[in-house]
């Protein structure tokens, strides 16, 4: 498993402002496995922004349930409180103010397995006693994403033109050669499903992963457009990628304040990521009936831009058919 996060702290942990490398409000799950700099920086103006799923506390740990100890997921208080005393003690004994934290290292000094599932919990529990924004600790905030295998923030070389080459096709029309790869998954009850079930009508499909916070502020936007739409012929999928199953997941979607109607899917494995050339999440593919992929959007977007935009393409889609129809009547 990758190295969770990095953390800066003085050795009195008293200061006000320690250094950072980005302000991400939004995802404090990205791993950062190479030190920030030491250098004082002013504090941020202003407060993070609302996140969708925890409101103006801009705590965008997962939620924990009351009944997870033991589980491969969340933390019970309990236990984090645990992993943040002994990575404060790190912090107080460090000889140059510097701390690496990685969950190899919290499961060596306490004996508690860090999971995918639970790193955005732990890294803002650790975050918050360190006095740093939510995020502080990661540099996801120029993608509005993290990586698939939540390491982006350490990426580099060849690892990080795969990433910033992948973000550049944000937004694009994509050719005619790009169809949806054939992929098996489970739903979130545990059935088998697969590609073709994506078939027969428009859909948005939309990878996400446990460990990133931008999925999950996309969940509501996920809710508001399957309400939306619920009447029309259009199919909204998350799925899942990366997790250990379809169990992990339900638990953490329970442990969430609001509830979410919407239809999910697993892929526990990295696999429908490559296919899908789809390394960053949260990633948006719209899909025309016949399973072509005709557009793709990369990283957290707001429900004003993902409304308008699905909008737009049932529009054009509709005109399209009209124009066929229209076509093969001559």
């Amino acid at each position: 498993m990758k190295s969770l996060l990095t953390l800066v702290a003085l050795a009195a942990l008293a200061s006000p402002a320690l250094a950072q490398d980005s302000e991400c409000p939004g995802c404090p799950a990205c791993s950062n496995t190479e030190p920030v700099a030491t250098q004082e920086v002013a504090p941020a103006e202003g407060t993070p922004p609302a996140c969708p799923v925890h409101g103006e506390s801009g705590d965008c740990s997962v939620a924990t349930p009351a009944s997870d100890e033991g589980r491969a997921g969340p933390l019970a208080d309990a236990q984090v409180e645990e992993v943040v005393a002994f990575v404060q003690e790190l912090a107080r004994t460090s000889v140059d103010g510097t701390i690496s934290v990685s969950p190899e290292i919290i499961e060596e000094g306490t004996g508690i397995s860090i999971t995918m599932l639970a790193m955005p919990q732990v890294a803002r529990a650790i975050e918050k006693s360190f006095g740093l924004a939510p995020g502080a600790t990661s540099r996801c905030a120029d993608y509005g994403a993290c990586s698939l295998y939540g390491d982006l923030s350490s990426a580099s070389g060849e690892t990080l033109a795969m990433y910033a080459g992948e973000k550049a096709q944000d937004g694009d029309f994509l050719g005619d050669r790009d169809w949806l790869p054939a992929f098996k998954a489970t739903s979130l009850a545990g059935d088998p499903v697969s590609s073709t079930d994506l078939l027969g009508r428009p859909t948005l499909l939309v990878p996400l992963a446990a460990h990133c916070t931008h999925s999950f502020q996309t969940l509501p936007l996920l809710q508001d457009l399957a309400s939306r739409y619920e009447q029309d012929d259009l199919r909204i999928v998350g799925i899942w990628v990366n997790v250990p199953s379809a169990e992990d997941v339900r638990a953490t979607l329970e442990g969430l304040p609001d509830g979410y109607d919407v239809e999910f899917w697993v892929s526990p494995g990295d696999g429908l990521g490559a296919s899908l050339g789809s390394r960053l999440v949260p990633s948006h593919f719209l899909i025309a009936g016949n399973g072509k992929l005709e557009r793709k959007f990369v990283g957290y977007k707001d429900g004003a831009f993902l409304g308008q935009a699905l909008a737009d393409w049932l529009t054009e889609t509709a005109d399209a058919e009209a124009m066929n129809a229209q076509a093969g009547t001559r």
